[in-house]
């Protein structure tokens, strides 16, 4: 008996690879802020147009990929934001296990904070 593409087989199919292809354009686009744009001398000396041309994309890239592992979109901007924190840290040399510790709790409370709230 011939297989038969059901049309919400053929959705998911075009959904996953959209999500792909979105996830793909904020990839190329941080790859190229990291290549065209300047690095500043340190972290403290950016001015708000470098930190917002590759913390922007970073963010959209992390999100998205993220998201096609837990499908769903406050998880992973939560999470992503959570990395981002941590790589501000560390950058700025104040990383420890504390704050560490600390960031990744205070982003686990405001995600279930988050899905709490949306569930009333």
């Amino acid at each position: 008996m011939p297989m038969v593409d059901r049309p919400r087989e053929k959705l998911l199919r075009y959904k996953s690879a959209s999500r792909l292809k979105t996830e793909e354009l904020f990839a190329i686009i941080l790859g190229m802020v990291v290549w065209l744009v300047e690095p500043p001398e340190s972290i403290t000396g950016t001015s708000p147009i470098q930190l917002l041309a590759f913390f922007l994309p970073l963010l959209l890239f992390l999100t998205f990929s993220i998201n096609l592992y837990f499908k769903s979109p406050v998880k992973s901007l939560g999470i992503s934001v959570g990395i981002i924190v941590l790589l501000m840290f560390q950058s700025l040399g104040v990383l420890n296990v504390l704050s560490g510790a600390v960031t990744i709790a205070v982003i686990a409370f405001l995600i279930k904070w988050l899905k709490k709230t949306k569930q009333d």
